[in-house]
């Protein structure tokens, strides 16, 4: 049988954490009522899914599930690229507005720069 390079993450369980192989894991979530668990196929995904489950806990979270979360920075996020925006995902906006009596009625301006500054 092929090893499986497999990481499973319990949120609820007997011991919550994260484990190498389901045989560890099964054993936490094997009869306990309510247990939340998913496998991934990278550590730094597990943790962020624990993370997001941390986050989002209406009840007191394991001190040991804070620990793990806290080893493991969080990843920033990818930029979203406009079309034609530069490869340095670079984009500026100018944004003015103003009104004339103020308060009253107003407008707003827009530039949009992208693109080799």
């Amino acid at each position: 049988m092929a090893k499986s390079n497999k990481i499973y993450a319990v949120f609820q369980g007997h011991q919550p954490g994260l484990f190498t192989s389901w045989d560890e894991a099964s054993a936490q979530v094997k009869g306990f009522k309510g247990a939340v668990y998913k496998s991934f196929t990278k550590r730094s995904e597990a943790i962020h899914w624990l993370r997001d489950c941390v986050l989002k806990a209406s009840e007191a979270v394991d001190a040991n599930l804070i620990t793990l979360i806290k080893s493991q920075p969080e990843q920033p996020e990818k930029p979203v690229l406009i079309p034609g925006m530069d490869a340095s995902g670079k984009i500026i906006i100018h944004t003015d507005g103003g009104a004339s009596p103020n308060p009253g009625v107003g407008g707003y301006g827009v530039v949009l720069q992208k693109g080799n500054f």
